[in-house]
């Protein structure tokens, strides 16, 4: 299954956790897509949002699905599950233990999981 994987990554601050999770989501048979990682925008300051957005809109169409790492809230985050879901592509949403998940993102989602370890983020897609 391709995914666009949707997190929060501000001045490269999430590297660890993303890279983590593009390693299990790879040993779990999946083919994880980082926007802001494989298109380069962490590198180059504020972009041009219109293009960005219509970027994001095609990569989420591009994909079978949509994983959101929710433990840090992002405006961004509830953009791309509401196109994702628009799209009628599934939303799956996984956060650390005892982080908030909000009522939108619960709402459009097809299961929301609770993590304590990353390597339990693949059961979401059971």
């Amino acid at each position: 299954m391709n995914l666009f994987v949707a997190i929060k990554f501000e001045q490269r601050h999430n590297k660890e956790l993303m890279d983590g999770l593009e390693k299990v989501l790879k040993q779990g048979g999946y083919n994880p897509y980082f926007f802001v990682k494989n298109e380069g925008y962490s590198q180059h300051g504020r972009p041009d949002f219109t293009d960005m957005i219509s970027n994001v809109v095609d990569k989420i169409r591009e994909n079978d699905a949509l994983l959101i790492e929710c433990s840090q809230n992002g405006t961004g985050l509830g953009i791309e599950a509401g196109i994702a879901y628009m799209m009628g592509k599934p939303v799956y949403v996984v956060h650390r233990y005892g982080t908030r998940v909000s009522t939108t993102l619960r709402g459009l989602s097809r299961r929301v999981l609770e993590y304590k370890d990353i390597n339990e983020i693949p059961g979401v897609f059971e």
